[in-house]
């Protein structure tokens, strides 16, 4: 496996977890403060620019308007290539006004208020990445259609690769921050025994990373995927991506295995801990995505090794 893509799934994974945590530190209206500072920082910027005289007021209109302008400029930059253009350029559109909302509030936050002068640019900027992600998934199914085989292999490899990271920094951030919730909630729910709440803290803390590992094992299973696609690019059937084909299958079995292991003894954890912990949280709930996803690589493994094995068959006979 490459291990530069390892290195970057791992960072991702680390970086979620450390946000999260760190959120967890320092609350929600402190982290919600932090998140938010840059676009205050930029605001105050723009004010004391546009207060400085007309000429400043006119530079800080200008940089404002060249910030909205941003989708325009990526869709003009994108529309170069033939058959590009398309509805989904709609959605760069629908960031302007976004933008411009950002950027007004971010000058005039006392419009805003209390908390949403703090809340606003967090909801923004989640929408703004929301339109851009769907932007980008629709532009390049659209890039997809009438490719070439070896073109569509080639673009897999990077798609794969970030739909690893995405899956373990979500993951890691998703689970921790959970986790950190409830550890707040333990603490002040059982300010007359800490021991028992810290036990359970550590307690659930283990859970949380035990139903963690099988989101990032089905992240490197997509750092697989990445493998399996770049070995098919070079010859779809040839003997190097069967023999991959063969490694792979081998791997997402144990994913499988390790996966359904781990939700049963997550809860037969809790159940023999029971009587000792201050908070405890069944359910018959399996990691689904992880599953399909393995299982499914499992089977397109499997699908290759039986065609190289027909073709095989076919030269043979030929």
């Amino acid at each position: 496996m490459n291990r530069r893509n390892l290195f970057l799934v791992a960072g991702a994974a680390l970086l979620g977890g450390a946000l999260a945590v760190l959120g967890g530190l320092l609350g929600r209206t402190e982290a919600a403060d932090v998140l938010s500072a840059p676009v205050r920082w930029i605001g105050a910027g723009l004010r004391e620019l546009s207060l400085s005289g007309f000429w400043g007021n006119l530079a800080a209109w200008f940089l404002a308007f060249l910030v909205c302008a941003l989708p325009g400029l990526l869709a003009l930059w994108s529309g170069r290539w033939k058959g590009s253009r398309g509805t989904e350029d709609w959605l760069l559109a629908l960031m302007v006004p976004v933008l411009f909302a950002l950027v007004f509030f971010g000058v005039n936050p006392t419009l805003l208020s209390q908390p949403f002068d703090l809340i606003f640019p967090l909801a923004a900027g989640g929408c703004l990445l929301s339109l851009l992600i769907a932007w980008l998934v629709l532009k390049l199914l659209r890039g997809m259609e009438d490719c070439s085989q070896q073109r569509l292999l080639g673009a897999l490899q990077p798609l794969l690769v970030g739909g690893a990271m995405v899956l373990a920094f979500g993951s890691a951030a998703g689970r921790l921050a959970e986790f950190m919730a409830q550890r707040e909630n333990i603490f002040q729910g059982n300010t007359g025994d800490p021991e028992g709440a810290f036990f359970t803290s550590a307690v659930l803390l283990v859970l949380v990373l035990l139903e963690l590992t099988p989101y990032l094992m089905g992240a490197f299973t997509l750092l697989w995927g990445a493998e399996l696609a770049r070995a098919m690019e070079a010859e779809l059937f040839g003997a190097a991506a069967v023999e991959l084909c063969t490694r792979t299958a081998l791997g997402c079995r144990f994913v499988v295995q390790a996966t359904v292991l781990i939700s049963v003894f997550t809860n037969l954890l809790q159940l023999s801990l029971m009587a000792v912990m201050k908070s405890t949280s069944f359910s018959a709930y399996i990691p689904l995505f992880p599953l399909i996803l393995a299982g499914t690589l499992f089977l397109l493994c499997r699908l290759m090794e039986k065609g190289r094995a027909l073709q095989e068959d076919n030269d043979s006979i030929i």
